[in-house]
């Protein structure tokens, strides 16, 4: 590796996946991984999610919020008072009080279900410049 390609691997943003959905979870790991994302991990419960984003140190989570067990947003809000990692939602559910939720937490950004796979590294630079 080069070292101007190592520098930039080491400047790009750790990125925890938490999402129920096997498939759709392996879907946002090659799509970011190709774009060139660092994925650190991928979990599926709140408990895990809150656990993974300190320990594995995520720069960014992509936060479903219906979990297998647990809520993305319980979740979102454990880690805001620990750590500065940014939060980007995604999910299917956009009803007002879960929108309103959501939008409490000050997440970077918030990409609706269904996404278009390829589209989703720039959804995720997006929210994370605008952060």
């Amino acid at each position: 590796m080069h070292s101007q390609q190592k520098a930039d691997s080491q400047m790009l943003p750790r990125v925890l996946i938490v999402e129920d959905e096997a498939l759709v979870a392996m879907d946002i790991e090659n799509s970011l991984g190709e774009a060139g994302f660092v994925i650190v991990g991928t979990v599926d419960t709140e408990f895990d999610a809150i656990d993974a984003a300190v320990r594995l140190r995520a720069d960014v989570v992509l936060m479903d919020i219906a979990l297998r067990e647990g809520s993305g947003i319980f979740a979102a809000r454990a880690l805001a008072g620990r750590s500065k990692t940014k939060i980007i939602f995604i999910s299917a559910n956009s009803d007002p009080s879960t929108l309103e939720a959501a939008m409490a937490l000050r997440p970077a950004g918030f990409i609706r279900k269904p996404f278009v796979t390829h589209e989703l590294p720039r959804l995720v630079r997006d929210a994370l410049s605008t952060a």
